[in-house]
């Protein structure tokens, strides 16, 4: 009786685990995007100051 209500708890914990990293890989994709966009912006102005 313990061991299975054991056994589900390692369970659920693995499971919160695996939505964890997946949510953290989600998470760093979308920072490398708004990072790329940020560079794409700053990029324009820098080649105006470079005329200037």
């Amino acid at each position: 009786m313990r061991q299975s209500r054991k056994a589900k708890a390692w369970q659920s914990l693995q499971c919160i685990q695996a939505a964890g990293q997946r949510e953290a890989t989600i998470l760093s994709q979308l920072h490398q995007a708004d990072d790329r966009d940020m560079m794409n912006e700053l990029k324009p102005s820098r080649e105006s100051l470079a005329r200037q």
